[in-house]
């Protein structure tokens, strides 16, 4: 945890996401504001603008950025010849354990953290709730119910950075490309998304796609979706480990 909160290049991600998300945004702020009575007025207050979320380009930007982290570190290590050093110091688990835990960390803490910023922001400029936003149910939101509909929001995209974070490390093994590399994110979610829903069928339980952009249990039990995606994110981290290991053992 040190290590990532006192890394510079954790700090200008985390700022990215919150730029970026906050240009994806930006449409609907400048469109839909307007004068009344001398005051600065705007169609949508924080709990509806965050629904609309993922509108623009700079959505799929945000799926690449947080993978800027510590998905690249065993290509880092590769190209400056620490992997051989710390394999030898350390063992191939205790490196691959490691280097899993801190790239899924990193990359959920980095959307985390860059959600809020952006969600506090907005609340600089837009009232939070105008008790007339209504969730999926078709329910009007009081303040509680906004709070957690945001807060749910934010984790289940925090938990979508840490899995195409992990996938990407994993995947980095077999490239050297940083530009392949980063561009994972983007692959992946057109693949799971478009691919795997149309053409494989793969069940909503089971593709990445439905399970960190939705709630895979159904809208009507947000609490149990978002411990089934966490303990999907979990099972995932140790299932590549696994497979990170035996590929660098083969190598080495």
């Amino acid at each position: 945890m040190r290590t990532i909160l006192t890394s510079k290049r954790f700090w200008i991600t985390m700022m990215l996401v919150a730029l970026f998300r906050f240009l994806d945004l930006l449409p609907l702020i400048v469109s839909y504001s307007y004068v009344e009575n001398g005051k600065w007025q705007n169609i949508y207050d924080v709990v509806g603008l965050h629904q609309c979320i993922g509108i623009s380009m700079f959505a799929l930007i945000i799926r690449m950025v947080p993978v800027l982290t510590y998905s690249s570190e065993f290509c880092d290590n590769y190209k400056s010849n620490y992997l051989t050093y710390a394999l030898m110091r350390k063992g191939k688990t205790y490196y691959c354990v490691t280097t899993a835990i801190k790239c899924a960390l990193s990359t959920f803490l980095c959307v985390l953290i860059g959600e809020v910023i952006v969600v506090l922001g907005l609340m600089t400029i837009l009232d939070f709730n105008h008790n007339t936003t209504v969730n999926v149910q078709g329910v009007v939101m009081n303040d509680g119910q906004a709070i957690f509909d945001i807060s749910s929001r934010i984790y289940l995209l925090s938990l979508r950075g840490a899995f195409y974070g992990v996938v990407t490390m994993l995947l980095s093994i077999f490239t050297l490309n940083k530009f392949v590399i980063y561009s994972i994110p983007i692959i992946l979610h057109f693949f799971f998304m478009y691919f795997g829903v149309d053409y494989l069928k793969i069940d909503t339980m089971y593709n990445p796609a439905m399970v960190f952009d939705f709630f895979a249990l159904g809208y009507e039990k947000p609490i149990q979706s978002l411990i089934y995606s966490t303990v999907y994110l979990i099972v995932t981290v140790f299932i590549l480990e696994r497979l990170m290991e035996k590929r660098i053992e083969r190598c080495y």
